[in-house]
């Protein structure tokens, strides 16, 4: 039987009691009045850290939902590598759906990136912020991670190659997509790594806004150790390059 799963909050679960304690109105909300669960209706609760627990309802009255835990083990659903991406902004619902594929993918981190070529802005960041935790999080129930990849504030590119420099990133590898320019095959490159006597357990790759980077920002990467790679010879949106550089990342590495 397929059961229902969410991820909670750490303070929501009480192991020494055998229970859970689901107060977001949201979640209240889609339980009772989208799902219409019941009492004595199970579900799969996850603390996002790497455990899940079966639980039953026992109360749905009110404006909170207790739920009695049955049993717990191990999440699984994670890949191995950590893969960070990140991802310019996007016009229209792109950025949107390529947060909800990604997720589905295995990503670790997003971090959405302005560049020179930047055809949007940040505005009302903490709104959108929100909106895209919310995307992450439905899909990361939906495909049945053990996680909800982490998503960070804009930041722009010449202070993300800063980070990188000063490793407040992890990345045992790092890539970043260039277009129209001689470069390996990600591919190619991503096999070597992982017949390497250290295969890369945490990989970063930069995805260029419309129009690409400019060659400006590409040199900065290289200065800043990010190697280049293509995709191949067709030119790709942003966030189709980021699916296909993420899926490589994770097939390749991980086994999957």
């Amino acid at each position: 039987m397929n059961l229902h799963r969410f991820f909670l909050a750490a303070d929501s679960i009480d192991l020494a009691g055998g229970k859970i304690m689901i107060t977001d109105r949201s979640l209240v909300s889609q339980i009772k009045n989208v799902l219409r669960l019941k009492r004595g209706d199970q579900i799969i609760a996850l603390d996002g850290q790497g455990k899940l627990y079966w639980c039953s309802l026992a109360d749905l009255a009110g404006k909170s939902i207790e739920a009695t835990i049955i049993k717990q083990d191990a999440a699984s659903g994670d890949p191995v590598v950590a893969v960070t991406v990140a991802l310019p902004l996007l016009r229209g619902g792109r950025f949107e759906w390529s947060l909800e594929k990604q997720t589905e993918l295995g990503v670790t981190t997003v971090i959405p990136l302005i560049c020179q070529r930047s055809v949007v802005k940040p505005d009302d960041f903490g709104t959108k912020l929100a909106r895209w935790q919310s995307i992450m999080r439905e899909s990361a129930e939906q495909c049945e991670r053990a996680s909800i990849p982490t998503i960070t504030k804009p930041t722009q590119f010449s202070q993300l190659m800063a980070e990188l420099s000063t490793g407040s990133i992890a990345a045992d590898a790092r890539l970043i997509c260039a277009e129209r320019r001689e470069a390996p095959r990600s591919s190619c490159l991503l096999n070597n790594l992982r017949a390497s006597l250290l295969p890369p357990q945490s990989v970063f790759i930069a995805i260029g806004p419309e129009g690409g980077f400019t060659p400006e920002e590409i040199e900065l990467a290289i200065a800043c150790g990010v190697t280049p790679v293509t995709l191949g010879p067709r030119i790709m949106r942003s966030e189709t390059a980021a699916i296909l550089a993420l899926a490589q990342a994770i097939y390749i590495l991980s086994d999957e």
